[in-house]
């Protein structure tokens, strides 16, 4: 398998895991918070609408609308609307890192939604920075360079 269709292949993993995650959000908003360490009492129907929205139908529709774009036989706007997503992904650790930083609260929930964060993010971005690697190579190539490192 080359690095191509390693990193698409990769990047379809993570867009199907992507919209497991967005489906639990969907069907069971109140389990997503509980998970992510919320104290839950009395649960307003706005904030299981919210989770649900947020949670789960943004992450769910973004991440299955990719994953069938990355499953076309051209796969290059599949690619792009994964680093979309793969930039989301890192925001959200980027974010999370900030608030560790200057709020001074870490838990074993926050180190572990980092790591998955970044693992999604650099899987989604896999493709394109392939396709924009390829390209490069072939620029080279055709200015008369040798090996296609420029």
């Amino acid at each position: 398998m080359d690095r191509l269709h390693l990193t698409l292949t990769l990047a379809q993993l993570a867009c199907f895991l992507g919209a497991l995650m967005g489906g639990y959000a969907v069907i069971n908003p109140a389990g997503v918070l509980r998970m992510k360490g919320f104290q839950i009492g009395e649960v307003s129907r706005r904030t299981i609408a919210e989770v649900r929205a947020t949670y789960g139908g943004r992450v769910l529709l973004g991440h299955a609308a990719t994953l069938a774009a990355l499953m076309q036989p051209d796969d290059r706007i599949g690619a792009c609307l994964a680093a979309a997503l793969g930039s989301a992904w890192i925001g959200a650790a980027a974010a999370r890192v900030i608030s560790i930083l200057v709020d001074r609260v870490a838990t074993w929930r926050d180190l572990r939604s980092i790591g998955l964060e970044v693992a999604l993010g650099i899987l989604l971005w896999g493709p394109l920075w392939t396709y924009l690697r390829m390209l490069r190579r072939a620029a080279a190539l055709a200015v008369g360079g040798v090996g296609g490192e420029m």
